[in-house]
């Protein structure tokens, strides 16, 4: 299965009041679908114009389709509650997605809604439907294959078995899960020893194309400390705390901090291994003297390994807590590039944060003419608007009104000078070292 998003669209979260839409592919789709010049876009902008939300979007989005119970989480209902926009109280997220199975191409149309009860104080779903078209021509009309409003399913195209079957199941679910995934749960356990019907195959390919997309955030967006301390401040409200809230907390505690530990099952340690293997040749590109990766592998259960990386060098070792932050993004980037190597989907937001302006480049040109999936970032460095401005359009800006300015090629300047010099449309930085003078003479104390 090869699959491509061509288009995706978010409003409601964080200070993205309305919809900012991506698109990456600017033509038509037919049967001459060739998406190999738009395998990577970047998102400049000034600092809180949106891009984290974005990338945080993406993030949320995976976990709608693929998470049953990703709603029904209290740690997630206390995210929305936080980056949610607070006018909307409600935010939606739409894509496009280019699907092709055994040459038999289709274009896929999804959208989810989830907005605040104000009854109940929780997030649930409003809106989700999914709809798909022939993508061997440009004027195919999109069909319905469901819609759901507020739980209901208003439009379901399946056989009378599937339909009958599936509506039971899923009755007063489908607030807080989306139809995505407890359809999938229906066919795996109704329908998958029967001949899989075209509207399975749709929910199928859907649910393996979400597990495809990835989003990377830096981990001060993940909020581990804010929800350890939460964790904290519950403990000490407890008036009469036993060892078994003592325990359970900081068990809880634990796994939020310990980002760094893994847990593999063990049917799979040594695919983990040979993956870090990797990533030792990958590091060592631009670290040479680190030597091995070292797996320490914890029994905790006879099904799963507790792993920790220990990171040896020509004079020393250092656990991957205590590495530099440069390494620890370059271990996030090696997971970020290994999935767009593979044909994955990915997001990452700040790619240039605490990684050389070199190899940052390199990693670009890598991405751009080897790779064979798509890579989408958020980027400060205006020194890699050289290595993507070959591409099609690969450069885009994001305005502090939510609008996706796309730049073009200009024989006479480069995206960086007019970037520097305020000359994209609707972004004039209009900023002058003298602008912080004040600010800093002045005395607050």
């Amino acid at each position: 299965m090869y699959a491509y998003l061509l288009k995706y669209g978010v409003c409601g979260i964080k200070n993205i009041k309305e919809n900012v839409e991506l698109s990456f592919y600017k033509k038509g789709v037919d049967k001459n679908f060739d998406p190999s010049d738009y395998r990577i876009k970047s998102i400049y902008g000034e600092n809180g114009s949106g891009k984290t939300a974005i990338v945080t979007s993406f993030s949320i989005f995976k976990k709608l389709i693929l998470d049953s119970d990703y709603l029904s989480d209290h740690k997630t209902q206390d995210l929305l509650h936080h980056i949610v926009n607070k006018e909307k109280k409600e935010f939606k997220i739409y894509s496009e997605f280019y699907i092709n199975i055994n040459d038999n191409p289709y274009v896929y149309y999804y959208e989810i809604s989830v907005g605040l009860n104000d009854d109940s104080g929780f997030f649930e779903i409003k809106h989700e439907e999914l709809k798909r078209k022939r993508a061997t021509y440009t004027s195919a009309v999109y069909k319905e294959l469901f819609e759901v409003k507020d739980g209901q399913f208003i439009t379901l195209i399946a056989n009378d078995d599937e339909k009958e079957i599936s509506i039971n199941r899923t009755m007063n679910l489908l607030k807080r899960s989306s139809a995505i995934i407890k359809l999938f749960e229906v066919i795996l356990d109704q329908f998958i020893d029967k001949k899989i019907s075209d509207f399975s195959m749709d929910v199928i390919t859907i649910n393996l194309t979400a597990s495809r997309i990835h989003a990377f955030l830096n981990k001060d967006d993940e909020h581990s400390l804010f929800y350890a301390k939460k964790k904290l401040e519950k403990l000490a409200s407890v008036k009469e705390f036993t060892d078994e809230h003592f325990e359970k907390t900081l068990h809880q505690m634990n796994e939020i901090i310990s980002l760094q530990n893994n847990y593999v099952l063990r049917e799979f340690i040594g695919s983990y291994e040979k993956k870090i293997k990797g990533l030792t040749d990958f590091i060592q590109i631009f670290k040479p003297s680190l030597k091995t990766i070292h797996v320490e592998k914890k029994d905790i259960d006879p099904r799963l390994y507790e792993v920790s990386l220990v990171f040896n060098y020509d004079s020393y070792s250092v656990d991957y807590e205590f590495e530099s932050t440069g390494i620890k993004k370059m271990v996030q980037l090696y997971e970020a590039i290994w999935a767009v190597a593979r044909g994955d989907i990915v997001f990452i937001d700040e790619f240039d944060a605490n990684i050389n302006s070199i190899f940052f480049d390199k990693l670009i040109e890598y991405v751009r003419d080897y790779s064979k999936g798509q890579l989408c970032f958020t980027v400060h460095n205006t020194s890699s608007m050289d290595s993507l401005k070959d591409g099609k359009d690969s450069i885009n800006f994001l305005t502090n009104d939510n609008q996706i300015v796309k730049w073009t090629k200009n024989s006479h300047y480069s995206p960086d000078v007019l970037y520097r010099n305020g000359m994209i449309d609707k972004m004039p930085f209009n900023i002058y070292g003298s602008d912080f003078v004040s600010i800093f003479e002045d005395d607050y104390e």
